[in-house]
């Protein structure tokens, strides 16, 4: 085969493949979808710091003599201060309560220290707590000061970074106050709160 044959047959053979790309028409791109990693949403919410506040409650003392018992419904105030640390699911914290009630002429002083061990939901933190507790009452002539446990149950909600709110349902029992005709009398107040407090 000659040299020029070989030229037509290989321009003839372009012709025919450019022909054939024209015939199939543009060729079309098809682009993937982009694909992006899941972005793990992180809640803001921290309660690390320490905090002030007042409380205003209902204080139901139960004096319990074998079978006999007794109680008697306070209101009062009290302030508290405390602290906690927030470990990213669940917050430590400890608390110094001083609460007030007096009805018809009897004092009774409520101190507390508490262990606090809560839940970070967010906004919300439940929480379980349970310390040791000094009441004090005084009707003018006869006082008396009595050490024992405290423990109960709450939730803080987070109006903002800096205002809290909250309620509390506690126990704090305090044993034998008392000895009336070889009987001891014990001594246990129940106390609901709702809570105020400005966390810094």
């Amino acid at each position: 085969m000659t040299r020029r044959a070989v030229s037509a047959i290989s321009i003839l053979a372009g012709i025919g493949f450019g022909t054939s790309a024209l015939a199939g028409g543009p060729t079309v791109v098809v682009q993937e979808p982009a694909v992006y990693a899941p972005v793990a949403v992180v809640s803001d919410s921290n309660w690390t710091g320490g905090y002030v506040g007042l409380s205003f409650g209902q204080h139901d003392a139960s004096l319990s003599a074998g079978p006999v018992s007794v109680s008697a419904d306070d209101t009062g105030l009290g302030v508290f201060a405390g602290y906690n640390h927030d470990f990213g699911q669940y917050v430590l914290g400890g608390e110094l309560s001083f609460d007030r009630a007096k009805e018809e002429g009897v004092k009774v002083d409520l101190t507390r220290l508490k262990g606090r061990f809560g839940y970070d939901a967010g906004q919300w933190m439940p929480y379980a707590m349970l310390g040791v507790a000094r009441v004090k009452g005084s009707d003018g002539i006869d006082s008396y000061s009595k050490s024992g446990m405290t423990f109960g149950i709450g939730a803080d909600f987070a109006i903002s970074r800096n205002f809290v709110l909250g309620a509390e349902l506690s126990r704090s029992s305090f044993g034998s106050v008392a000895n009336v005709a070889g009987t001891d009398v014990d001594l246990d107040i129940d106390t609901i709160q709702l809570r105020a407090s400005w966390k810094f």
